[in-house]
């Protein structure tokens, strides 16, 4: 195992149970609301940064004041909701966003005791399989060829490049 400080984690049955039920519902509740930008999408529609945000703000603003500033072809309130909205949904991307990033982080974190913890294993079982103990040499064997998998592959990248 690793010499970093082992992770304390563990979840119920009922903390999964509560987790998925609250997916669910995140889910049942935005899947008709929210939309799927394509890679194209994206680039079109960037982000809005906290400037960019304050600026619309201000705009708005302006506008409320003085409605002879917006042209007809503006409806000011399709604007208002738009902005009502912006308003809305981005406290929960944030947090959202948020907590995928801490998930990703736990799981790389975890991936990476695991497979330090088949690093030690792997070693143990390949000493052994040098000192012909039954059953070490044929898993041993087997899993090594995680390794010539991995040669053979780096090898070929190798080749292919030149």
């Amino acid at each position: 195992m690793s010499k970093e400080k082992k992770l304390q984690i563990a979840f119920t049955e009922e903390e999964i149970k509560s987790i998925n039920a609250y997916f669910q519902g995140l889910e049942d509740i935005l899947k008709s609301k929210m939309i799927q930008l394509t890679p194209e999408d994206s680039k079109k529609y960037g982000r809005l940064g906290k400037k960019t945000v304050g600026w619309v703000k201000e705009v708005h603003d302006d506008t409320v004041n003085n409605p002879f500033l917006v042209p007809d072809f503006v409806d000011p309130e399709e604007w208002a909701r738009y902005l009502m909205l912006i308003e809305m949904l981005t406290p929960f991307s944030v947090k959202l966003t948020n907590l995928a990033q801490q998930l990703e982080d736990t799981t790389r974190r975890i991936g990476f005791e695991v497979v330090d913890s088949c690093y030690e294993v792997y070693d143990f079982v390949r000493f052994y399989s040098t000192k012909d103990k039954p059953g070490f040499k044929a898993i041993y064997e087997k899993w090594s060829m995680h390794y010539k998998r991995k040669s053979k592959k780096n090898t070929e990248n190798v080749t292919s490049t030149k």
